[in-house]
């Protein structure tokens, strides 16, 4: 009994494989559409058709009547490369259904045009269930809707790949837009840093000089009125209504994302009221817009996962700043989501509407169960990103992100394995582009925080200091990697680690202020200038308790040279920071943790090929102009760039804050003859810092942005010069120096340009 159980189960298996078998190319549409329509069909039994044939229900292979109806349609309708491959179709399909086409020599050889001729057709939607007794031939009406919704349905996940493609063509082309634009400033910035040396040459950009004088003004009205403007007023930094404005240039490509993707979602939907196959014109549509979607959420997900990456190459290539990814970030994960969201309801409708028992069939498989899942995970995404989560528990945002980020690519995974295989190499990009970024984290963190001596022995562990001034609630940090494969320069963004700490895995990213060379000069070369004679005496108290013996010294024998110190302004807020301040204060405001450094990150501004500079700074932000001072003097140390002035203005709340940078990084350009400093209090009055020698003036409240930048336009005017404007502190101060300089450029002033340093929600 058993033995004959699976004698039938093997010969039904074929069976079931047939049932999956469809067309591999369009040759074999025409044969396939005219066995959908002729197989379904009353069809009277061959007297020749053998018992194992009926059962498995093999008549399109073995009965005459059949078989000879189906071979006359497809000798009238399949031509050429149709009709041998069609044969051979049928041949392949009667092999998988265990049995074989049997009687089609004869019947080739029988045929004649007098005698198709003489055939009657026959349109399936009339006969009904009729039982057909003599060869037919199908209707060509209805031949050419079957052979229509054939071709829809074959087609339809190929036609949805190739539209998906129209989301990598976009953002490659965003990509390479920004790479020629990026190539083409590098080069202007090359060339104007040469003339920068020149007082007697131009101080014009050089394709200002040599482009026509109405695509230079074109050109700079692009940039004025669609590169540095805001979409709404003045809010870029700031947020409106808890969101976050993007530039003029930002909103026009998001907004073409968004109605690229409108139009790529319905595309060449190929459905049609008379289908013969597919039901009705609702049904054929939430058929086709499932896969749709579901592709182009696949396409989305590479540039979802590229932009989020720390190491995202096309930073470097494009001159962007991160912020700018992120929020195409943002953008792409809501397209993506709505796409994931929509394909599942089209799947639900489509199987709950028009085959409930077929939805709670694949309901109890895994790659049903895990498409509900990664759905569901992408939709908490949005509430679990928001920029109240993100600013008040910004570690349980991060821990959420990773893990449901891990979570969904493996359901993804599974939940394509109904396809083998052959959806998969659209998954593999994001697995390799995750990894890539983490191992060149790892990497970044290996090469600058270990040395490996010549014995292979790892030697020189990091060396940090951090010291918590009270009067300015400001954490100095102070790193000696063990190493820095690439010179520190102005601009560069460190993640910070501590290795020991709770949250070990914790990294947070600040701007470099500052590196000092392991003989303890300056990096800009220059011999350091007093800072405010008067408090000289507190600069040697100061000096006297940072140089004291670091957490873990290195091994004196080594004659490896040591890396350069960096130091870094911190403001101390909540989580990290928060712990690193109570430490100091534990340790009588000076403490030496194990920390680590990954980077460098971030960009370096131009601002050489300038030929005046000026810096509105807030709070901490003082380290972005401090990094920048010294890189800028350093090349007039060593005899290049001509600087006519970099003027300062930085606006803080605790007056302690200025006193304790004239005492460190500010100190040695007080005096210098190319710097001019103007300090002010946000609270209090007005103030004067007096020493043996002079004072230092610091005025009440904040900065006049308005009059400083449309001072330094007029004088960029006057004397035909670039004048670069360096914001770097609160939302507010970054959105009113922008606007400023806005309006200058629109007031006719071409020669001033803006660059941030500034971190967003």
């Amino acid at each position: 009994m058993r033995f004959a159980s699976a004698t039938v189960a093997l010969c039904l298996s074929p069976l079931i494989v047939a049932k999956d078998l469809s067309p591999s190319n369009t040759n074999e549409y025409c044969m396939y559409a005219i066995y959908k329509s002729l197989s379904p069909l009353t069809w009277k039994e061959s007297t020749n058709t053998s018992s194992l044939a009926r059962s498995i229900s093999a008549s399109e292979c073995s009965n005459e009547a059949e078989v000879t109806s189906i071979y006359l349609s497809v000798a009238e309708y399949c031509h050429g490369k149709a009709y041998d491959a069609g044969l051979a179709f049928w041949d392949r399909w009667c092999v998988h259904s265990g049995t074989s086409l049997t009687g089609l020599d004869k019947i080739e050889a029988d045929v004649t045009t007098a005698y198709i001729e003489r055939l009657s057709t026959i349109n399936p939607d009339i006969v009904g269930k009729t039982t057909i007794v003599s060869p037919v031939l199908l209707d060509k009406s209805y031949y050419l809707r079957a052979v229509r919704s054939v071709a829809a349905s074959q087609s339809d996940n190929t036609r949805s790949i190739n539209i998906a493609w129209g989301i990598h063509g976009y953002w490659g082309l965003v990509i390479l837009v920004g790479i020629i634009q990026n190539f083409i400033a590098s080069i202007s910035y090359a060339q104007a840093a040469g003339q920068a040396q020149d007082p007697e040459k131009s101080q014009l950009r050089p394709w200002r000089q040599f482009a026509p004088r109405q695509m230079s003004r074109i050109i700079s009205s692009i940039h004025t009125y669609v590169v540095l403007s805001p979409s709404l007023g003045n809010y870029h930094r700031r947020l409106l209504w808890g969101c976050k404005v993007p530039l003029r240039i930002q909103t026009l490509t998001i907004l073409a994302f968004w109605a690229l993707a409108i139009i790529l979602s319905c595309l060449r939907y190929d459905a049609y009221s008379d289908d013969p196959f597919n039901g009705t014109l609702a049904y054929q549509i939430w058929k086709y817009m499932g896969p749709r979607l579901g592709f182009l959420a696949f396409a989305c997900l590479p540039w979802l996962w590229i932009f989020a990456g720390r190491n995202n190459i096309f930073i470097w290539a494009t001159g962007w700043d991160f912020q700018t990814f992120n929020l195409f970030h943002r953008h792409l994960a809501r397209v993506s989501i709505i796409f994931a969201i929509i394909h599942s309801i089209s799947y639900t409708v489509k199987y709950l509407a028009y085959s409930p028992s077929k939805y709670y069939k694949n309901l109890g498989t895994d790659w049903f169960r895990l498409g509900i899942v990664a759905t569901v995970l992408m939709s908490l995404m949005i509430p679990f990103s928001s920029v109240a989560l993100r600013k008040r528990y910004y570690e349980v945002f991060l821990i959420i992100h990773i893990v449901f980020g891990i979570v969904i690519i493996y359901a993804l995974f599974v939940h394509m394995s109904k396809f083998g295989t052959e959806y998969t190499p659209h998954l593999w990009p994001l697995v390799a582009i995750w990894s890539f970024d983490r191992l060149l984290r790892i990497i970044r963190l290996t090469l600058c925080n270990l040395r490996v001596h010549c014995s292979g022995k790892v030697v020189c562990a990091n060396q940090s200091t951090v010291t918590y001034h009270p009067g300015s609630n400001v954490l100095r940090i102070e790193i000696r990697p063990s190493s820095l494969p690439i010179p520190p320069k102005a601009g560069d963004v460190y993640y910070i680690y501590q290795p020991g700490a709770i949250c070990a895995w914790e990294n947070h990213p600040f701007t470099m202020a500052s590196f000092q060379t392991p003989a303890g000069a300056k990096a800009n070369g220059s011999p350091p200038s007093p800072a405010l004679p008067g408090l000289e005496a507190e600069k040697e108290a100061y000096d006297n308790t940072t140089a004291g013996p670091l957490a873990l010294p290195c091994n004196q024998n080594q004659s490896i040279p040591a890396a350069p110190t960096l130091t870094f302004w911190v403001r101390p807020y909540s989580g990290w920071t928060k712990r690193l301040k109570d430490r100091c204060l534990q340790a009588s405001g000076i403490s030496y943790p194990t920390l680590l450094v990954e980077g460098p990150y971030g960009r370096r501004e131009s601002l050489h090929s300038f030929t005046s500079v000026v810096m509105i700074m807030g709070g901490t932000g003082i380290g972005v102009a401090t990094a920048y001072l010294q890189d800028l003097l350093s090349r007039e140390a060593v005899g290049g760039d001509l600087y006519r002035q970099i003027d300062l203005h930085w606006t803080v709340r605790e007056l302690t804050l200025i006193g304790d940078l004239c005492r460190a990084e500010l100190g040695e350009f007080l005096d210098h003859s190319r710097v001019r400093m103007h300090f002010y209090c946000s609270t209090g009055t007005r103030h004067s810092l007096a020493g043996q020698e002079g004072s230092l003036t610091v005025e009440n409240g904040r900065a006049p942005i308005q009059s400083i930048i449309a001072r330094a336009a007029a004088q960029a005017d006057e004397v035909l010069g670039e004048v670069a404007v360096l914001v770097c502190g609160p939302a507010g101060m970054a959105d009113d120096s922008r606007a400023a300089v806005v309006q200058q450029r629109r007031n006719g002033c071409r020669r001033i340009e803006y660059f941030e340093e500034a971190y967003g929600w």
